[in-house]
């Protein structure tokens, strides 16, 4: 009795260790089809983020034409060009982003206040290639937002957690946080001051294809 009930209690013990093998094996498993995802959507806002920041030198050059000067604006958006040259993590290009973001709406707000103000077609064409951008970005948002939701709560399990220590997994700290409706309403503002030279813009382009 005493052999069979210790081989019953063997085979339990094996049965036991298999789950929890199994449901290690799972987390490490579920640990890198997140990090796949999240690694291939990083790649897609890594792109959007690199036209983002190469728009900085034609924003300066709108800003250093226009009959007033903001040299503070201007410096702040040199800096935030040199910031991403050095950022080496998604985490830091995000960051810088969103900083940027609130800088593009600060040069809008500088444009409004403007009277009398008429760009010319290239400045209109960097003003819209940047609401482009902005708009691409928060096509993404929610998608890559929810991937680092997700990561982050794997690494927060407690499984999770000794699987991140073994293969040195660390959280996502920032996400994308766009104010589509306040940068577009501000966008609005600008053109309908500007429509006048948005349908020059156009009458040149149909003329050129005439």
């Amino acid at each position: 009795m005493e052999t069979l009930s210790s081989y019953v209690h063997v085979h339990i013990g094996l049965i036991i260790l298999c789950c929890l093998f199994g449901y290690f094996l799972f987390r490490i498993i579920q640990f890198y089809v997140v990090k796949r995802q999240l690694k291939e959507d990083a790649k897609i806002i890594e792109n959007i983020l690199k036209k983002k920041f190469e728009s900085i030198q034609s924003i300066i050059i709108v800003l250093k034409s226009l009959p007033k000067e903001d040299p503070i604006l201007i410096a702040k958006f040199a800096k935030m060009k040199t910031d991403f040259l050095n950022a080496k993590i998604i985490d830091e290009k995000i960051h810088l982003s969103n900083k940027m973001t609130d800088l593009i709406i600060d040069y809008f707000d500088f444009l409004n206040i403007i009277p009398f103000l008429k760009l010319d077609v290239e400045a209109i064409n960097t003003t819209d290639q940047i609401i482009s951008i902005e708009k691409d970005i928060a096509k993404q948002k929610k998608t890559y937002n929810n991937k680092v939701k997700l990561y982050n709560g794997c690494i927060c399990k407690p499984i999770g957690h000794v699987i991140s220590r073994i293969f040195k997994y660390q959280t996502r700290k920032n996400k994308i946080i766009i104010n589509e409706e306040d940068l577009i309403g501000k966008y609005e503002t600008f053109k309908s001051k500007n429509i006048l030279v948005v349908e020059e813009r156009r009458n040149y382009s149909y003329s050129r294809k005439q």
